[in-house]
């Protein structure tokens, strides 16, 4: 075992009693009237207590003498909180107030009526919790993970202890940013925190390199997770001892017994993967873990479909069924007949439509890790182009071809879940959709009258398509800036013409040319100040050049990808400092720093083989905030 960890156990072994009876002492503190001790921990004692100021319950957590008496760590202790309490989520405690009176630091945060997660798994003994509710509340957990993550907070102490259920089903986490800064309590069990290089957490539920001492990141939280999960499917702990020094030694060495056999297969290797010791092998984000999740609960309900008991409907509904069946038919054949002998109305007469270009094998929306690893899919196969996240990542707008027809809609798809929902269903082609950053509209290319031009309509799918840009030329929309002030577009005078790229100011729907053609895939960075595209006056290659203040180009041309000459459709990472292309079926990565109007490119790398979507198309992968691909896949099978 590391010395450093004996060390603390020893001391606050020795500090334990006398804390007990101080907190024992304590009576109302600032403006907040204790009602009954509800929680007692390594930090401190947790009261129901009420605001008196408010008239309202709240949980106020009072800090041990030991842990007030260190200024550093109190001082500490309050960053992390109040970081901790601009996150602002429905699944994380909301954090009031962070105060001191007479000498004793406390935290008061919402008080929340519900049940903690080891109450309900203890009542579930001795097997563990339904699959379906354990899933429903790990998710719950994880969107709040997800949000502390992306805002730099690691929890370091996920435990059931630390897990609400209220009774509609909403879950809280609770102690965000108090488990980085505890003191330990080894005696009561099995909580062990201390300084840098010491280790913080609650032994039975640390990862290997919390139990080391080592400095974690948020995957620690990913595995903490995965024994929550053992424990709620199998109503045991993975990892077992009799002391808690027996315990940490069995989560540094050792395998945890086998899942039961009961346990969906899909979920017993999304619990595996979390408790990989080596944090590079288990799900790199609370994202990929969450959408994993998704992913095995729709693939373990589809999969038990011949064990589900099916009834027959009654008779009277069974003859429904069939005088309904005759009459729509009835209908259908009235209906060709009609259009086989009537007469033929003259119609105004308008521009020929040209066919859309559409791609003749099916496709899949495909996740993909930066190993090209595939992670499930969104949706069901189909004949996909150009996808675009919504602002929350939640959700994916896509054109997808109607066979029958030959032409494409736009349609909302769940990423989440198998909820798909129709956005238009003009008989014009409709594609290169984009969600403006508001979450408001769909901008997308739609070809009407012979051209293709640029409209928009209300994501809600509430009222009429507008018009955006309206033109002779074919304009094909690309990006749209992150303040929603510039659209992004190629041009081209007809469908064989090389096309450029051109912005428009939405405000003053005012039109820039910022590359001359041949030029197109056109994204601009998070920050807005660089626009990376496909340049094709030599070969095929990466360009990127700065946006002016008014969105004209500004400087030479900077190529970033390698001499090959066939890289095309370049994406930005969320921060800006990496750029992916695709260059001959592979995904290529360039790492990028910016130094006010310098932009400086590493060389280019390889990251995997993929098997896109083959026609040049304004979006057939993406990228999304936690590093993976959504990737529209051809040949799928």
């Amino acid at each position: 075992m590391q010395a450093s960890a004996l060390n603390v156990a020893a001391k606050t072994l020795a500090a334990s009693q006398t804390t007990s009876e101080n907190e024992s002492k304590i009576e109302d503190i600032g403006p907040y009237h204790l009602l009954e001790l509800i929680g007692e921990g390594g930090t401190g004692n947790v009261y129901l207590a009420v605001d008196t100021r408010l008239d309202r319950k709240v949980a106020i957590k009072i800090l041990t003498v030991d842990f007030a008496e260190d200024v550093d760590r109190v001082s500490r202790f309050k960053q992390e909180a109040r970081a901790t309490s601009s996150l602002n989520h429905p699944n994380i405690v909301t954090i009031f107030e962070v105060g001191e009176a007479e000498s004793r630091n406390y935290i008061v945060t919402e008080y929340v009526e519900g049940e903690i997660l080891r109450a309900r798994m203890a009542a579930a003994l001795p097997r563990g919790l339904d699959a379906k509710e354990t899933v429903s509340i790990i998710t719950q957990v994880l969107h709040a993970l997800d949000a502390a993550h992306r805002a730099g907070i690691i929890h370091r102490d996920i435990k059931p202890e630390n897990i609400i259920i209220r009774a509609d089903g909403l879950v809280k986490v609770l102690d965000f940013g108090i488990a980085k800064l505890a003191v330990s309590q080894p005696a009561s069990v099995d909580h062990l925190t201390t300084r840098t290089g010491v280790v913080i957490g609650t032994t039975a539920y640390m990862s290997p390199e919390q139990a080391r001492g080592q400095k974690v990141d948020h995957r620690s939280d990913i595995f903490s997770v995965g024994i929550v999960l053992y424990e709620m499917l199998c109503g045991r702990k993975p990892f077992e001892g009799e002391t808690w020094s027996d315990v940490m030694a069995a989560v540094l060495v050792k395998d945890p017994p086998p899942i039961d056999a009961a346990v969906a297969p899909a979920l017993r290797l999304i619990v595996e993967r979390c408790l990989e010791k080596d944090p590079d092998k288990r799900f790199q984000s609370a994202s990929d873990l969450k959408f994993a999740l998704g992913q095995a609960t729709i693939t373990d309900e589809s999969a038990s479909g011949p064990t589900e008991v099916k009834h027959n409907p009654p008779s009277w509904q069974r003859t429904g069924l069939v005088i309904a069946s005759i009459i729509i038919l009835l209908l259908i054949a009235g209906i060709v007949w009609l259009k086989t002998t009537s007469t033929t109305v003259a119609e105004v007469p308008k521009k020929p439509v040209r066919a859309p270009s559409i791609p003749d094998s099916k496709t899949t929306l495909t996740w993909i890790d930066r190993n090209g690893t595939a992670q499930g899919t969104i949706g069901e196969t189909g004949e996909y182009s150009g996808p675009a996240f919504s602002p929350d990542e939640q959700q994916v707008v896509v054109s997808l071809n109607d066979p029958a027809v030959k032409t494409r809609d736009l349609w909302i798809l769940s990423r989440d879940t198998k909820e798909r929902r129709r956005l238009t269903s003009d008989p014009a082609d409709e594609l290169n959709p984009l969600w403006s950053p508001d979450g408001q509209w769909i901008y997308f290319t739609a070809n009407k009258n012979g051209a293709r031009n640029i409209y928009r309509v209300q994501a809600s799918g509430n009222g009429p398509t507008e018009s955006v840009l309206a033109s002779d030329e074919d304009l094909n929309l690309e990006d749209i800036s992150s303040n929603g002030r510039l659209l992004v577009f190629n041009f081209r005078n007809k469908e064989d013409d090389v096309p450029g790229v051109g912005l428009l100011s939405l405000p003053d729907k005012r039109r820039v040319v910022f590359a001359s053609s041949p030029a197109r895939a056109a994204r601009l960075s998070p920050d807005q100040k660089w626009m990376a595209y496909t340049s094709n006056r030599s070969g095929s290659v990466i360009a990127v050049r700065r946006v002016g203040r008014g969105g004209q180009p500004v400087g030479d041309e900077q190529i970033v990808s390698g001499p090959s000459g066939s890289a095309t459709t370049s994406m930005w990472r969320a921060d800006g400092r990496e750029l992916f292309y695709l260059e001959s079926g592979m995904m290529m990565s360039v790492p990028i720093e910016t130094n006010g109007d310098r932009l400086i490119a590493g060389h280019p790398r390889p990251l995997f083989k993929i098997n896109v979507e083959g026609q040049e198309r304004r979006n057939r992968y993406l990228v999304s905030r936690d590093g993976r691909f959504l990737v529209v896949l051809k040949n799928a099978n």
